[in-house]
């Protein structure tokens, strides 16, 4: 089970509590954090719950469906 921590940098240029655009799904904030391939972020039109990395919010490609690693 993973710890997710709310006052955490996941990187220097994002953290818990930015926004990002995803290409297809909208704007989404990160929520939680605990690794940089564990990140637990919120859609913010659709207030679904999703998992991911930092490279695939990089490159603006998250999905509200994806399921916590591990």
């Amino acid at each position: 089970m993973s710890t997710f921590g709310t006052s955490k940098r996941c990187s220097p240029t994002m953290g818990v509590g930015d926004i990002f655009p995803s290409i297809n799904h909208g704007e989404f904030e990160i929520i939680g954090y605990s690794s940089s391939n564990n990140i637990k972020v919120r859609f913010l039109e659709t207030n679904k719950i999703g998992y991911t990395t930092s490279g695939a919010i990089r490159k603006r490609m998250v999905r509200p469906y994806e399921q916590q690693p591990g």
